[in-house]
């Protein structure tokens, strides 16, 4: 590969070292095509190309799809502006949905393009974190049996499940400015259904993942088994992380913080018990809410840290790992999965919680320091013994092993 392409990560991305005239030569064109395959994504920085010469770059490249607005003669703007501002776009409405990770043009009745060119022509004075993934490396990273078994899968993608990852309770005004949304992208001939391979297969051989927030459902699956499937990929590859920065804040730095303020009053006092309060969610992998996860784990791997670095002072750190506790909060069935993964068949209450801070703040637990207390009805132990013992009983109906067949 050129020495004009510089490596950004190691499986994506190049920065291009291009001049803009050699950008615009029809004979960069192959060269361009060679690298953003190898690369994913291209880098063309300070390089000021305006409208006019982005979309003849573009079209050295290959066929320009047009994403512009409808003109009155029938025929459509090549460009399309990205704005939240519906004075400048009347399709605003429509990229609220599209904060998140997603594949351009997959509701294009042609395939998807190749590559799309973005420019920016106004910077915003916060955000704009646009990352980018690699969808063969998540096709390439999985098990063998996995992707045999996704190859002849299909998911139906959807605006209203693109939607729905911003606003997963709308309210009828939400829904009716969806349906507006739409309605304006059909006048442009496009559609917001559309049914794609989880798999592609690539002109070269190569295969990627199909995912995104606009993952619907998983064609001929139930439901539950459908987002069971999808969305645990979905949800990682198309999550923005725009909430990182607020859940490291609320889960970890406020409990370092507080943990320091009250180990200075305490060691100026002789002594004393700090409470952290964690999750199960940093004992047990699972699907989801990848963040909140990894902020509660470092509050586990904080307070046992703090246990023996406070040691010298008489300060006791101990931390509570709550699981399923029924609270103004909840919004899941939560008898549901107590019968599925809690042996003691027993709703866990706040009380519960409370007892176990009681315990371990008082005298009777003088000798416990570096404690993680989990307060689960042995969630974090294991599921419940009949619910193993129908494991072992044989594959369920509907599973992996009888789709085989």
């Amino acid at each position: 590969m050129s020495s004009r392409f510089v490596p950004l990560t190691p499986r994506i991305g190049a920065k291009a070292l291009v001049p803009h005239d050699d950008v615009l030569d029809p004979a960069f064109a192959g060269e361009c095509r060679d690298a953003l395959e190898r690369y994913g994504v291209l880098l063309f920085p300070g390089i000021g190309l305006s409208d006019e010469e982005q979309v003849a770059f573009s079209r050295n490249l290959g066929e320009v799809v047009p994403q512009g607005p409808m003109r009155p003669d029938g025929t459509q703007e090549v460009i399309f502006k990205i704005t939240l501002d519906p004075r400048e776009n009347p399709s605003a409405e429509y990229l609220k949905a599209t904060i998140g990770w997603h594949i351009d043009g997959l509701f294009d009745d042609a395939p998807p393009p190749k590559a799309t060119m973005l420019s920016a022509r106004r910077l915003a004075k916060s955000g704009g974190q646009t990352e980018f993934c690699n969808t063969y490396a998540a096709y390439e990273d999985l098990p063998a049996d996995e992707r045999e078994y996704y190859e002849s899968l299909r998911i139906v993608h959807s605006l209203e499940a693109s939607n729905r990852t911003t606003n997963p309770n709308p309210s009828p005004d939400d829904e009716a400015r969806w349906r507006q949304a739409e309605a304006h992208r059909k006048k442009s001939g496009r559609i917001g259904v559309k049914e794609h391979p989880l798999v592609w297969r690539h002109a070269t051989g190569r295969k990627s993942l199909v995912l995104g927030m606009t993952v619907d459902h998983v064609v001929g699956l139930g439901e539950r088994e459908s987002r069971a499937l999808a969305g645990p990929m979905s949800r990682f590859l198309a999550d923005d992380f725009a909430d990182f920065q607020r859940h490291m804040e609320v889960n970890l730095l406020g409990v370092m913080l507080g943990s320091q303020r009250a180990a200075r009053h305490m060691a100026a006092s002789g002594g004393g018990s700090i409470v952290n309060m964690s999750s199960i969610a940093a004992l047990r992998a699972g699907a989801g809410v990848m963040t909140y996860r990894a902020a509660k784990a470092a509050v586990v791997q904080l307070s046992r840290s703090l246990a023996i670095d406070l040691a010298e002072y008489g300060i006791r750190v101990n931390c509570i790992a709550p699981g399923h506790i029924r609270t103004a909060m909840t919004a899941y069935d939560m008898d549901l999965v107590a019968r599925a993964t809690q042996p003691l068949q027993r709703q866990g209450t706040p009380r519960d919680v409370a007892e176990a801070a009681l315990y371990l703040a008082g005298e009777r637990s003088a000798q416990v320091t570096g404690l993680v207390l989990p307060v689960d009805g042995g969630t974090t132990v294991g599921p419940p013994a009949d619910h193993l013992k129908q494991i072992l009983a044989g594959p369920a109906p509907g599973s992996r092993s009888d789709r085989a067949r």
